[in-house]
């Protein structure tokens, strides 16, 4: 004799409604980890641009005989190895496997001593500067656009924290085509030059230029992060100077930067 199914409706009405239940359970909890993982990548970006800036001073006032460097501008042994340890960490949890190849992720201190060490007196710092800017870009492909705009961000020292509004430049697209950035890397160069005629040798007025020098070197590369990054800690005097020796492309770029 065939089986009977009995067809209950209050039983399969549950069914249904766990069912619903569990998805959007299971959708909260993957959303909840892709944006816990988005604070992640945005406050490693955040933490790179920071290695960038001091990387790009070191080699602009290292070339120009500035001895010795500011206090604090040197990196320490256990920064580093903290920076390429972290990074590591968090490529294995958004490539979700233990063992990266160095051709699909390179770490930047140990790409440093691969390529620079020993080769010339800059070497070591120009390669790990091009190991930073490799790993933000790595970064940069695999932060989504649903980070909430109020998260805090924690970064590395005691109670350092970053909101991501202050760094709407990670996910900002300011259009600059080719054109633009050729043409601001050389009025860059301008006001670099008219910028140390200027200059009284003052410390603030040292890490100006070099912030500006760094800026042409990331403009370049046609980094539009960087460029921003680091304008943004020429200052009030660069905007002036720009202002001053007409080179309309660079004012208003730092003229956004500038504090409101």
């Amino acid at each position: 004799m065939p089986r009977k199914y009995i067809f209950n409706p209050p039983n399969f009405l549950y069914l249904i409604i766990n069912m619903i239940e569990t998805k959007s359970g299971t959708d909260k909890k993957q959303t909840f980890m892709q944006n816990n993982l988005n604070q992640e990548i945005a406050g490693r970006i955040y933490l790179l641009n920071l290695f960038l800036e001091r990387t790009s001073t070191m080699l602009v006032m290292g070339k120009q005989g500035v001895s010795p460097f500011p206090l604090g501008l040197e990196f320490n042994e256990q920064e580093l190895r903290s920076l390429d340890n972290s990074l590591r960490i968090l490529v294995s949890k958004i490539l979700g496997q233990a063992e990266i190849d160095e051709s699909v992720f390179f770490a930047p201190v140990d790409y440093a001593y691969r390529y620079g060490f020993g080769v010339t007196k800059w070497s070591w710092l120009e390669k790990f500067h091009e190991g930073l800017f490799n790993s933000k870009r790595f970064l940069m492909t695999h932060l989504t656009q649903e980070v909430p705009s109020n998260v805090t961000i924690h970064v590395s020292g005691p109670g350092a924290v970053v909101g991501i509004n202050e760094i709407g430049i990670l996910t900002n697209n300011f259009g600059l085509t080719d054109g633009d950035l050729s043409q601001l890397a050389e009025e860059l160069i301008r006001l670099r030059e008219a910028m140390k005629l200027e200059s009284q040798a003052s410390p603030e007025e040292d890490i100006a230029v070099a912030a500006v020098a760094a800026a042409e070197i990331a403009a370049k590369r046609g980094d539009e992060l960087g460029i921003l990054q680091h304008l943004k800690d020429a200052g009030k005097w660069a905007f002036d100077v720009a202002t001053e020796i007409g080179v309309s492309v660079a004012a208003s770029v730092i003229e956004r930067q500038l504090p409101r």
